[in-house]
């Protein structure tokens, strides 16, 4: 689940571990720094998590191959 506290946003801690893999824990001072970016309000909406998600593939991939 996306929301852990069915809040109806994403929280900086909920996408960090939204990211993270089992091989590759992803930066909490990241998951602040993309909130910082995509949101003015602290959290993000689903839409904007969706965003999110594509961006850091696209740098998974642009790092580490398909």
């Amino acid at each position: 689940q996306c929301d852990v506290d069915n809040s109806g946003y994403i929280s900086a801690f909920e996408l960090q571990s939204l990211l993270s893999t089992e091989a590759n824990q992803f930066p909490t001072s990241a998951a602040r720094m993309l909130v910082r970016i995509y949101s003015r309000q602290g959290q993000i909406s689903f839409e904007e998590y969706v965003q999110i998600e594509s961006f850091v593939e696209l740098c998974r991939t642009a790092f580490h191959g398909p």
